[in-house]
């Protein structure tokens, strides 16, 4: 199942190293991850390619060695809407505690590898809103249309890497504030 592929906290930091469209080897990737080991990151890399969520897309030989070169597929970096209601209640704690904590980790490095002047591009915010299906479908559309032509414009001088996460939870016991059916905006 390609949840339990991409909900491993490792795999997720790698795919996380890769995108926004940069290609890396091993080495390099070992070295923007440098807390892991490096036999877990050829492990995991592996798995990845298998699975079709990373390609190679060079190869260079380096001392006797074939070094390859390693892009996201970023189509298949993350789960259809129809994969994530496959999961199960525990399948679903488990890929959000990955996703947390890899939240949790990006925002760490970031804290720790910049100083106090220049942290004006770290924002996090949460709101709550009401939509049907319909509207909730076409909201998520225009997210994703907006963030990927953004990514379509790629690296160049003077401009900066950002990740951006997305995550909605529906709520559960939150009645409209007024009265079921409303039509106030």
């Amino acid at each position: 199942m390609r949840a339990n592929l991409l909900g491993h906290p490792l795999r997720g930091r790698i795919i996380m190293a890769l995108s926004g469209g940069h290609h890396m080897t091993t080495q390099q990737i070992a070295r923007v991850l440098p807390e892991d080991s490096r036999t877990s990151m050829y492990r995991h890399i592996q798995l990845l390619v298998e699975g079709g969520i990373l390609k190679v897309v060079a190869t260079h030989q380096v001392r006797g060695i074939t070094e390859k070169v390693y892009a996201l597929n970023e189509a298949a970096a993350e789960l259809l809407s129809s994969e994530h209601a496959t999961l199960s209640a525990s399948e679903h704690r488990q890929y959000f505690s990955t996703f947390v904590s890899e939240l949790l980790a990006a925002c760490q490095r970031y804290l720790d590898n910049s100083d106090a002047t220049s942290l004006s591009g770290l924002h996090y915010w949460m709101r709550g809103i009401y939509l049907s299906s319909e509207e909730f479908d076409a909201c998520l559309l225009a997210i994703r249309t907006i963030i990927e032509q953004a990514q379509a414009s790629g690296p160049g001088t003077g401009r900066q890497r950002y990740f951006f996460f997305q995550g909605t939870i529906p709520t559960i016991d939150d009645p409209s504030p007024h009265g079921e059916g409303s039509d106030h905006p």
